[in-house]
């Protein structure tokens, strides 16, 4: 196909050499179809590179299915190659020379963070890069993790990558939001904002019908959505400044995340020492703790309710072994996780990814 940026940013985020890079804007700003493009771009670029790997992920298998592989389908058909849909689906793809002879490979796989199988394969994956879609609906950890381990594929014994790097693109986070956040505080990833939908310098204008923006704005019966998806601006209202506190507190601390959840839990002091104790396992400061103590103290509604589901939150592509004695309680974490206080906050206290894994991809042993 033939492809032309959207506009000047994504120009700019085309050109970038940083290692890790997030591209932001409103709504139908052409973004992925930047990022699908970049990637081909970056094996492009280095030919003397045989062998790449790459992981799309979203939050939700729904994204993949729903807008991803369509879109990615566009640039690359699913008849190049070979592409498989069963499980985390994949797209091999031969590279070949103008002679036609194959001298490397490119193999692409998706995953959906809200599925076990794939956030257990995300997390021992080996890539040379990593794309985040839909960014802003994905925790900060999955960050973290997606740059850890871009640049591990292929292996030091085969030479090495030449570049390896992760990108993100999503619509305009909320206040505080990780991508907001990072550029200043480490200053580990780059920005690339574009201008809002009913900016005189709005790009990808020339893929929408005319007056686009407008017309959208004017279905939108809120106006923090209009600010954040049209004019790609961070939302202001005093709700959404709350609850990105509230999303801070939950975020940092367990004691935090057991009062949203269970708002009418009053801890005792052994309680609090439980939860002092299982804070310092998930900071890696206890690696071995046994709880011994009489039946009704709470045991399990702290280390294997909400315990799991704050750690979840804080690693989304942690396994978690949960060996208990009655198999229906194997759905007890996800019950904490989608409560509503949890389901209402878009990142930091939606555990489990999107909160939404179905009861029965639980098993009890």
């Amino acid at each position: 196909m033939t492809y032309a940026s959207a506009g000047p940013t994504i120009e700019a985020f085309h050109r970038s050499r940083a290692a890790a890079r997030a591209l932001v804007g409103p709504i139908f700003g052409g973004r992925k179809t930047g990022a699908y493009v970049e990637i081909l771009g970056r094996v492009d670029a280095h030919k003397a590179q045989r062998s790449w790997r790459w992981a799309i992920v979203a939050p939700s298998f729904d994204d993949i299915e729903a807008s991803i592989l369509s879109g990615w389908h566009k640039i690359v058909p699913a008849a190049q190659g070979k592409f498989r849909s069963e499980g985390v689906p994949q797209h091999y793809l031969p590279m070949r020379d103008y002679d036609g002879i194959q001298r490397g490979e490119l193999d692409v796989r998706f995953y959906g963070l809200d599925r076990p199988d794939h956030r257990r394969k995300f997390a021992s994956l080996e890539v040379t890069g990593v794309l985040l879609v839909n960014a802003r609906e994905l925790d900060e950890q999955v960050f973290d993790d997606g740059l850890d381990m871009t640049g591990t594929y292929p292996s030091g014994l085969e030479g090495g990558p030449l570049w390896s790097g992760l990108v993100a693109c999503s619509r305009m986070p909320h206040p505080g939001h990780w991508l907001l956040r990072r550029p200043e505080d480490p200053g580990d990833l780059v920005l690339f904002k574009q201008p809002g939908g009913r900016s005189p310098a709005a790009e990808n204008l020339a893929n929408l019908p005319a007056g686009f923006y407008d017309k959208q704005a004017a279905r939108y019966k809120s106006p923090d959505r209009v600010r954040s998806d049209i004019d790609a601006e961070p939302r202001t209202s005093a709700a959404e400044t709350a609850q990105e506190a509230t999303r801070a507190r939950v975020r940092e601390s367990f004691e935090e995340f057991v009062r949203l959840a269970m708002p009418d839990l009053y801890p005792a002091r052994h309680h609090r020492l439980l939860m002092e104790k299982l804070a310092k396992v998930e900071r890696g400061e206890i690696s071995r703790l046994m709880l011994f103590l009489p039946p009704g103290a709470a045991k399990s509604s702290y280390g294997t309710m909400l315990f799991p589901a704050w750690y979840m939150g804080r690693h989304p592509t942690a396994p978690i072994i949960c060996e208990i004695w009655s198999p229906h309680r194997s759905t007890a974490i996800v019950s904490v996780s989608a409560s509503p206080p949890i389901r209402a906050l878009p990142d930091a206290g939606r555990t489990i990814a999107a909160a939404s894994i179905s009861r029965s991809a639980w098993t009890g042993v």
